[in-house]
């Protein structure tokens, strides 16, 4: 672990992973600078109170200027600073794009600048370059679905088929070999800001490291935000005394990781990282949970009686299953996840239930979807 003088900036550090690892690096004595623009929709307040000794930054890191103040003396760059959520990125496509692609592009190049002090640089990607992931057909072998069509999902058809055989195969976890194949305007940015960080990487001789977060979840989580994750959203329904509904058939799968679990793997990245000069990694829990299981373990440890509905509808762009193969990362950083999904549950519902009842936006997230045409019913399984 790199000692007392060693600086590094967190862009998004005021954010829900970016707290918890600010609070990390600063225990482990590194220097912390943060840049955070405290956008609305994360942040209400437009505030954020810094630990003791954390250098603030309210910036864009779009705008040159606050970003060559926030890289001063740098050594490390961990790289959080991003818009997310699949559904509000097919229709704000621009904002995404800025933020995530142009937004990388100013770090990168402002990086540049600096790079004969700088050692590292660590960017938080995400499941959602990889798309539909990988399947395996007992006929036909292994395969990797484009976008589910609509044709088949208004029938209620959630699987992806062979395509060539047409038979129902198995899902997989993702693994880091695989060929990015990102079906949202999210997980194209993510996947671009995974090429602008290796072509800078290669070019400037400075090790980066890309880590593909699955369903980051725990205490900070913005519950105020739809497009956070839908462990929030869940917690939000059920605070507020509200049915959870769930899209689909709730059969789809996710790899929920627990925050702590997260900042874990940067850390481990910051301190045994860097060998190479560019690597990409899974982060993630390594199993795949359904959906529906997921919503009906929030509602037993929180102690809620609200109907949970399988609405049978279905949102543009999502994606079946994702989970991750975490066998890289277990091997070069010996990367162990220590909070199992109920262990983490728990955590995060007594945080939530401590937190000012947030307002319900659901139905007007659902009502944009809807008026977007991004959010349809199949006709075959609705009970909603």
């Amino acid at each position: 672990m790199p000692s007392r003088n060693k600086r590094i900036l967190i862009t998004g550090g005021a954010g829900f992973i970016g707290t918890h690892l600010v609070n990390a690096l600063s225990s482990r004595k590194w220097e912390v600078v943060v840049l955070d623009a405290l956008i609305k929709q994360v942040h209400r307040s437009g505030r954020w109170n810094p630990p003791p000794h954390v250098k603030f930054i309210k910036g864009d890191v779009c705008n040159k200027s606050r970003v060559r103040e926030s890289l001063e003396g740098v050594n490390y760059i961990v790289h959080l600073a991003a818009e997310t959520g699949v559904g509000q990125s097919a229709y704000e496509i621009s904002r995404y794009v800025k933020t995530n692609e142009l937004g990388t592009a100013v770090l990168l190049e402002e990086a540049s600048r600096v790079g004969d002090t700088l050692a590292g640089v660590v960017i938080a990607s995400s499941r959602a370059i990889y798309g539909e992931g990988r399947y395996r057909c007992g006929t036909c072998g292994f395969f990797y679905p484009s976008l589910r069509k609509a044709d088949k999902l208004i029938k209620g058809i959630w699987e992806p088929q062979c395509p060539t055989c047409q038979r129902l195969a198995s899902p997989l976890s993702s693994v880091e070999e695989q060929t990015p194949n990102p079906v949202s305007v999210y997980g194209i940015t993510k996947h671009n800001q995974e090429e602008l960080l290796r072509q800078f990487s290669e070019s400037f001789s400075i090790p980066a490291i890309a880590l593909r977060f699955q369903n980051v979840y725990g205490p900070g989580q913005s519950l105020t935000n739809p497009y956070t994750g839908i462990l929030a959203l869940f917690s939000t329904r059920l605070l507020s005394g509200n049915p959870i509904y769930i899209y689909e058939d709730g059969n789809e799968r996710r790899d929920f990781i627990y925050v702590e679990d997260t900042v874990q793997s940067i850390v481990l990245a910051l301190k045994k990282g860097f060998s190479k000069i560019y690597e990409v990694y899974n982060v993630g829990s390594g199993i795949g949970t359904s959906v529906e299981d997921i919503a009906r373990l929030l509602l037993r440890i929180m102690k809620r009686e609200v109907p949970v509905i399988i609405a049978g509808k279905y949102r543009v762009g999502d994606i079946r299953h994702a989970w991750a193969d975490i066998t890289k990362i277990q091997r070069d950083f010996d990367f162990k996840p220590r909070y199992p999904i109920e262990r983490g549950l728990r955590i995060f519902a007594q945080w939530a239930r401590k937190q000012p009842l947030p307002i319900d936006r659901y139905k007007k997230t659902e009502a944009e979807l809807i008026n977007k045409g991004l959010l349809l019913e199949s006709r075959e399984t609705s009970t909603d």
